[in-house]
């Protein structure tokens, strides 16, 4: 397939992506970084060398401006559910995994570092008086936590302690944040995960070593302070990145969560519903939205891992 034809695909799956209803109010970048990304699958699929597969490639290339609106649309999530889609985890089975994990490290986002969300500055969740940083800087005075853990981390870590002994805790933590992004998405070497993402950004430079004692409360505070909704990228159904998700109060959101909740697609991004504490409901079962974030109000509760009935006095 020349380049030309790669180009030409990207251009019709846009173009039918457009035509998805709802679409028109997902941002235009993360719409091309869509189609950009199902058109790759499409080309690099281990089986599109394949004659069958590469021949319907380039037909669908030709077809997908005839095809009408509802089948642009099934075409698109029958794709998507092969190649582009998160499940939410929720923080208590993500603390499960990075313990069976046998590697974990810190990765450069995409979404982030390609500028399709900027959420480096946006307004931190309420903490009341806890203090979100000090389980971080605790573990980091291990000397076997700073001996397994990235230099670039490492700096990162010891300026916040510094400006931690010199301010506030508010001021620290924002500083960790800033030192840090975009390397916000979670690698970990672990039976259940595709190791493929990983080699690529380890071979690349953008992966930094972090052990474990360090990542628990490194989730917790972006859980509770950043408000991220933590989910696994998925590739023919088997998970390959942890991503930390910030809602669409967040720059409108990245790609999976502006597509959740500014189009009306419910293949992207699939909510947790049995694990930890599952989603929000009402006394009668129904389905609530979230009860922290007005800007998530017009979509169900994902299950991030609140646990709703304590929160709500229903639960002591």
């Amino acid at each position: 397939m020349t380049r030309l034809d790669e180009r030409a695909l990207h251009v019709r799956v846009l173009d039918a992506l457009l035509r998805v209803p709802g679409a028109g109010q997902v941002k235009p970048g993360i719409l091309r970084r869509t189609a950009q990304k199902l058109a790759r699958a499409i080309l690099e699929s281990r089986v599109s060398s394949t004659d069958p597969v590469h021949f319907g490639a380039l037909d669908l290339i030709h077809r997908l401006n005839e095809i009408d609106e509802q089948h642009a649309r099934e075409v698109m999530l029958a794709i998507g559910r092969y190649a582009l889609r998160g499940r939410v985890i929720p923080i208590q089975r993500l603390h499960e995994v990075l313990d069976e994990a046998r590697a974990v490290y810190l990765a450069r986002c995409p979404c982030r570092a390609s500028g399709r969300v900027k959420d480096d500055h946006s307004p931190p969740m309420p903490a009341g008086n806890v203090d979100l940083l000090a389980p971080l800087l605790q573990a980091w005075r291990d000397p076997a936590v700073r001996a397994a853990t990235s230099p670039h981390l490492a700096k990162a870590l010891d300026r916040a302690a510094t400006v931690r002994r010199k301010g506030t805790a508010r001021e620290a933590l924002d500083e960790l944040w800033r030192a840090t992004w975009p390397y916000w998405e979670i690698l970990v070497e672990h039976a259940g995960y595709d190791r493929a993402w990983l080699r690529g950004l380890t071979k690349n430079h953008k992966v930094w070593s972090v052990e474990r004692r360090l990542i628990h409360p490194w989730i917790e505070a972006m859980y509770r302070d950043r408000g991220v909704v933590f989910t696994h990228m998925e590739a023919a159904g088997l998970p390959y990145a942890i991503c930390s998700c910030p809602g669409p109060e967040a720059d409108g959101g990245c790609m999976l969560t502006n597509w959740h909740y500014f189009s009306d697609n419910d293949e992207i991004l699939l909510p947790n519903e049995t694990q930890a504490h599952g989603r929000r409901r009402d006394v009668a079962g129904a389905l609530l939205p979230c009860r922290k974030h007005e800007a998530r109000k017009g979509r169900p509760c994902l299950g991030c891992g609140c646990d709703h009935e304590r929160e709500e006095g229903r639960r002591e």
